[in-house]
């Protein structure tokens, strides 16, 4: 199993937008995935029409990896199951260090979730924590949506020194474009110089993307055709390229 974590510290920049439409052309392409929304806002359980979770951060959760594997859930395609939003921001990280589990219970837990599914994709929360840190040793690629806001470079460089504080691989890294609206502006071009690991694809700013919220639906479902649609499915062969480039 393939564990693709996307994060990022500044918002707006379409995290969750990534991890849902990922997620769903892997599962189109017959992959068994698994999206599990770390994030505080439950934006992919609502956007996946799946309710925020209601189970309590007790220890019970921590007594066996089965428990947590019960609590996820089926979408509406194929191939794709969701763990939804629960206690999973600061309940759930101070449960799993008070009892000094975090090391143990996250790798058995991906260990169990790697018997059923081909790929783990984790919106994650934007958040520099010890779960983080866990969750990038289990994880094969962190992928990072980036705007041309300056703000995101300084977000990203942020991002780059804490691996490098916590001894992380920074060769899992992977930051992309997405909503950009222009594709040669000042900004961009000096973006790609600061940054040379960008791809080569990048999402455009697009309606359908604003859409998704109010339709509650991945792009291929309502706007397979759109220029952003065809975006992530580049996006997408590019981190598969890259995660066999690792093997």
């Amino acid at each position: 199993m393939k564990i693709i974590i996307c994060h990022g510290l500044k918002g707006g920049v379409g995290r969750t937008a990534a991890a849902v439409n990922l997620s769903a052309i892997a599962a189109q392409e017959g992959y068994s995935t698994l999206l599990w929304d770390l994030s505080a806002q439950a934006a992919a359980s609502y956007l996946y029409r799946v309710d925020a979770h209601p189970y309590s951060a007790d220890e019970s959760l921590l007594e066996h990896p089965g428990k947590l594997v019960a609590l996820i859930k089926g979408s509406d395609y194929a191939n794709l199951d969701l763990l939804p939003a629960g206690p999973v921001g600061d309940d759930f990280n101070r449960l799993l260090f008070r009892r000094g589990k975090a090391k143990d219970f996250l790798p058995a837990f991906t260990t169990a979730l790697a018997r059923e599914y081909d790929y783990l994709i984790i919106d994650a929360a934007t958040t520099l924590d010890e779960l983080f840190v866990i969750l990038v040793r289990l994880a094969d690629l962190i992928i990072v949506p980036m705007t041309e806001d300056p703000l995101c470079l300084q977000a990203f460089q942020r991002l780059s020194d804490f691996f490098l504080a916590n001894a992380l691989p920074m060769h899992f890294l992977m930051p992309f474009l997405q909503m950009i609206e222009d594709d040669n502006t000042l900004a961009l071009r000096r973006l790609r110089t600061l940054v040379p690991a960008l791809p080569a694809t990048m999402i455009p700013l697009a309606p359908e993307l604003r859409q998704m919220n109010a339709r509650r639906e991945p792009l291929r479902v309502f706007a397979a055709e759109s220029p952003a649609a065809g975006s992530f499915a580049m996006l997408w062969w590019e981190i598969r390229t890259r995660l066999q480039e690792d093997v």
